[in-house]
């Protein structure tokens, strides 16, 4: 587990870079609060993790295991209120989006593609999950 002071600095280098190819993605606030009990499964391959929530979206800063290799399930499994949500799955070294993908939670199951450079999953709240 990461501390919120170095999940906020590795977060916000990532994010630059992901904005300087002209990805749109907010930015996680000073305000918002490390909530890494909110995983309930995170895939084998995770070495490291950290996640920063507010009102409106959660980032979540993954980093692979040194000798990691693509294992299945590769899925995240994070407690959030019953709900639609959008989830983009940003690679940090490439600062490319990999992926993107909605989902209802409650909880919230997810994707996590295997790149072998840490990412950056970025999540927001699109529904009430009553529109389907």
């Amino acid at each position: 587990m990461r501390e919120p002071e170095e999940i906020h600095s590795l977060m916000s280098n990532a994010l630059d870079g992901i904005r300087s190819k002209g990805i749109e993605i907010a930015y996680p606030s000073v305000r918002a609060r490390s909530e890494p009990s909110r995983v309930r499964v995170m895939p084998s391959w995770i070495q490291r993790f950290g996640l920063l929530a507010e009102e409106t979206s959660i980032w979540i800063w993954c980093e692979p295991q040194a000798d990691a290799a693509v294992s299945f399930p590769s899925q995240i499994v994070i407690d959030l209120p019953a709900g639609r949500y959008l989830i983009d799955v940003l690679d940090a070294s490439t600062h490319a989006c990999i992926s993107r993908e909605s989902a209802a939670a409650k909880p919230l199951v997810a994707g996590l593609p295997f790149t072998g450079s840490p990412i950056v999953l970025w999540i927001r709240r699109i529904g009430t999950g009553k529109e389907l």
